[in-house]
């Protein structure tokens, strides 16, 4: 079975590695920004925070 990048010819640079990465962590850290300091959720038991 052949990857994608062996079907394409290509490979992922660390740029394009780190895009993707920051792609899902930026909007991670502000949605549990926005849960944390709207009442979104009943108990702080559920952010996993103590």
């Amino acid at each position: 079975m052949l990857f994608t990048p062996e079907l394409i010819g290509g490979e992922r640079n660390n740029f394009d590695k780190s895009g993707h990465f920051l792609q899902g962590f930026i909007p991670t850290i502000i949605v549990r920004e926005i849960l944390i300091r709207f009442p979104v959720i009943g108990s702080r038991r559920w952010m996993g925070i103590n």
